[in-house]
C-alpha cells in the first residue's frame, strides 16, 4: 500500500495532486496537512475519495507532532506544497518563515520516515525572474539561471536549495518541480493564496455569462491545467528512477489572450469581450511581463523521461469551464 502525505493539500494545486494520487490506485491513501480546515469547496472536491483521506490541521513549521509512530511508518511519499504566495514587502518575513523555514522543517522530518520513497517539493517558475531572456525568444529550461525578484520567488529559490542539500548531503530522494501559471479546479481565494491568473478571470466571467473586459489581446502566458500538473507530480513521485533533480511543469508554449478568448467562446457559447482602458479592464495584460519567468518553459525532461504531455489548451479549458459550471450547480459559490 502507498500512502502520500501532502502539505497544503486543501489548497489549489496540491488538492489536485491528492485527488489524482487516490484516483490512480484504489488502495492508496493520503494524509493532508494544512493550516486550514477543509472548506466547503474541499469537502465537495474530495467527496468521491473521502474514505481514504485524513486531514491534519497543523503548522508546516512544526511537523514533529503531525503523526503517530504507526502513521509515520506508513508514509511512502511526500508532496510539500504548503506555501504563501504573497509578494508584498510587508509580508516578506512571514513568506520566508513559512516557505523556507517550513520547507527545512518538513525535509528534516521526512529524513526520519522509514518507508519514504520520494519527496516532491512544489516550487515555481517565479525563480527565473523578470530580467534576462525576453519571454518568447526561446524556451526556458531548468538550466536557466535563477534571478528571483520578489520575496515569494526568493523563498522558492531558498527552499529548492534546501531540498537539493538534503538530496546531495543526506541522501534524501527529493526533487523540485517548477510550475508555470496554473489554472483549473480548486483555484480560489484563501488566506494563503490571493493571486488571480488570466485563465481564472476569463473562465469565471464566461461561466457567469458576463462580458469579459480586457485591456489588450496581445498578452501571453504559459498556462497549464492543474490536472496536468497533478499527473506530472504523481508520475514523478512514482517513477522508480529519475535523471534530474528539477523539472519544469508547464504547457510549454505561449498562448495569447486573444486566442484564450476564442477558446473561451468555444467552451461557453455566447461569450462576449471588449477591449477597454486598463482602469476598466477585468483582465489587464497591457504591461505584460517579458522576463524568463513569464516565457514558455521547456518540458523536455518530463516528456522524455515520463512520456508526459499536457492536455491541448482548448480541451483543458473546456474541462475547467465544465468543472466551474458543476460547482455552481452544486451551490459551491466559494470556488465559482
Amino acid at each position: 500500500m502507498s500512502r502520500l502525505l501532502a502539505t497544503g493539500g486543501t489548497g489549489f494545486v496540491v488538492s489536485n495532486v491528492v485527488l489524482r494520487w487516490l484516483e490512480r490506485d484504489p488502495a492508496a491513501t493520503c494524509i493532508v496537512v494544512d493550516a486550514a480546515e477543509p472548506d466547503r469547496a474541499a469537502g465537495w472536491f474530495f467527496a468521491p475519495v473521502h474514505d481514504r483521506l485524513r486531514f491534519v490541521r497543523a503548522d508546516v513549521r512544526e511537523p514533529w507532532e503531525w503523526l503517530s509512530p504507526t502513521e509515520l511508518a506508513e508514509v511512502t511519499h511526500v508532496v510539500h506544497g504548503a506555501t504563501i504566495t504573497s509578494s508584498t514587502s510587508a509580508e516578506a518575513p512571514l513568506v520566508l518563515d513559512v516557505n523556507v523555514g517550513g520547507t527545512e522543517a518538513v525535509l528534516d522530518w521526512a529524513q526520519k520516515l522509514p518507508a519514504l520513497r520520494r519527496l516532491v517539493y512544489v516550487s515555481s517558475g517565479a525563480v527565473y525572474g523578470d530580467a534576462g531572456t525576453t519571454a518568447g525568444q526561446k524556451l526556458v529550461s531548468e538550466e536557466h539561471a535563477v534571478a528571483p525578484s520578489t520575496p515569494y520567488a526568493e523563498s522558492k529559490v531558498s527552499a529548492e536549495r534546501i531540498t537539493d542539500d538534503h538530496r546531495v548531503r543526506l541522501g534524501l530522494d527529493a526533487i523540485s518541480v517548477r510550475l508555470s501559471t496554473v489554472y483549473g479546479p480548486m483555484d480560489r481565494h484563501t488566506p494563503a493564496r490571493t493571486v488571480e491568473s488570466i485563465p481564472f478571470t476569463v473562465a469565471r466571467t464566461a461561466v457567469r455569462g458576463e462580458r469579459i473586459t480586457v485591456d489588450s489581446l496581445d498578452g501571453r502566458g504559459d498556462w497549464i491545467h492543474a490536472r496536468d500538473v497533478a499527473e506530472a507530480v504523481v508520475a514523478l513521485l512514482t517513477q522508480p528512477r529519475l535523471e534530474h533533480s528539477v523539472y519544469n511543469v508547464a504547457y510549454g508554449q505561449l498562448v495569447s489572450v486573444g486566442e484564450l478568448l476564442r477558446i473561451a467562446a468555444g467552451a461557453v457559447p455566447g461569450v462576449e469581450y471588449s477591449v477597454v482602458a486598463p482602469e476598466r479592464a477585468a483582465v489587464r495584460c497591457r504591461h505584460w511581463r517579458r522576463g524568463p519567468a513569464w516565457g514558455a518553459y521547456d518540458t523536455a525532461r518530463l516528456r522524455n523521461e515520463l512520456g508526459w504531455r499536457p492536455t491541448p489548451l482548448a480541451d483543458a479549458f473546456a474541462d475547467y469551464v465544465g468543472w466551474l459550471s458543476d460547482t455552481m450547480t452544486q451551490g459551491q459559490g466559494a470556488v465559482a
